[in-house]
């Protein structure tokens, strides 16, 4: 059976590997999405900018986990990085540039590179049986051959805890939680490097997020895996990810160290998130101040064509017309990590003070 040893956490042995400190590279990646149009100004075409220029490095079996509300453009991110849409800059994988890669090369690297989806439901097809899920990407890639294809898919279905007897049901007659893990398992069926987790945990119940969690956790030190954890949880995010990489309108506002990050934020829409968690404790748990969020903001800026400036000016009660004018770039911040503010010293020692009611 071909491949299993890469299941048990093995280093690759294709000779490709680069020796660097991060497996992946991230450098001004942008992505830019074109609608048709209907009208009467001749107009056909609208393009919008879903991410851009993105800059982070994801180290070799550690997490960076990818934050920020609905439409800041993470999951376009992750589609980028497996080069499963169009983008512009540059994503390096153990060394090696695959934006713009086809054919046979970007096949080789798929086996390396999977990813979860958020909705097992929908991304799991209703007509196959569990064995006909996970043994596809083992056939496609040819990763074993006539006995050992299901020898491989119950070795993988047995490291995210299924039992063998789900092989010959349909994703319907499953649970969510353990359709999750089908999904899981269909990913590791390559023994892939690095996996992309697009809010594997959104669709299921908090009892078993927890349990999902923990498997992911527990796949990543047997197997040595690199995860992008993408999700708006901020709870699930600080479990999972040594890294945090903050997201607002296309934008990484905020990058750095996990317990950096929940300690000592910087950036006035990454306090807002985390003053927004709440405490599973209801005598801990306060009334949110909203001083990092103006009391008229709405989502509206999200939808909006950028125009320049700083991306959370519409939102910040601490915009002035630097905010307006130029765009903040991603700098060291004194707190150790990388913040995109004009205000940031001012936030860091609290002296900023409230603009909102300036024109």
């Amino acid at each position: 059976m071909a491949m299993s040893a890469g299941l048990q956490g093995e280093a690759p042995s294709d000779g490709v590997s680069s020796g660097t400190a991060s497996l992946l590279e991230v450098r001004h990646l942008s992505v830019t999405y074109t609608r048709r149009l209907a009208r009467n100004d001749g107009q056909t075409r609208e393009s919008r900018h879903a991410v851009r220029d993105v800059n982070f490095d994801v180290p070799r079996r550690e997490t960076l986990g990818l934050v920020g509300e609905s439409g800041s453009g993470k999951t376009s991110v992750g589609l980028a990085i497996l080069n499963l849409i169009a983008a512009a800059g540059s994503v390096r994988f153990d060394g090696q540039e695959i934006l713009g890669l086809h054919g046979a090369t970007m096949r080789q690297l798929r086996t390396r590179m999977q990813m979860v989806f958020q909705d097992p439901t929908a991304s799991l097809d209703p007509r196959m049986t569990v064995r006909r899920i996970v043994r596809m990407p083992i056939k496609a890639h040819r990763i074993a051959t006539g006995t050992g294809i299901d020898d491989l898919v119950a070795e993988v279905l047995n490291k995210v805890s299924l039992d063998t007897a789900v092989m010959s049901r349909y994703p319907h007659q499953l649970s969510g939680g353990q359709r999750q893990r089908v999904a899981i398992a269909r990913a590791l069926a390559t023994a892939p490097d690095f996996i992309v987790c697009d809010e594997i945990t959104s669709s299921l119940d908090v009892s078993v997020q927890a349990q999902v969690v923990n498997l992911l956790m527990d796949l990543q030190a047997d197997l040595g895996l690199t995860l992008l954890f993408i999700s708006h949880n901020l709870g699930i995010v600080r479990q999972v990810s040594g890294l945090i990489a903050v997201m607002y309108y296309g934008r990484v506002v905020e990058l750095g160290q996990s317990e950096q990050i929940y300690a000592n934020s910087l950036h006035p829409y990454t306090k807002a998130l985390l003053e927004a968690v709440p405490s599973p404790d209801p005598a801990l748990e306060t009334r949110p101040t909203r001083a990092y969020l103006r009391a008229d903001a709405t989502t509206a800026g999200l939808h909006k064509v950028w125009s320049g400036g700083c991306v959370y000016q519409d939102r910040c009660p601490f915009t002035t017309d630097l905010c307006r004018r130029v765009e903040p770039e991603l700098g060291a911040s004194a707190a150790g990590h990388s913040v995109a503010c004009h205000r940031v010293d001012e936030i860091r020692t609290g002296t900023a003070e409230c603009t909102e009611g300036d024109s």
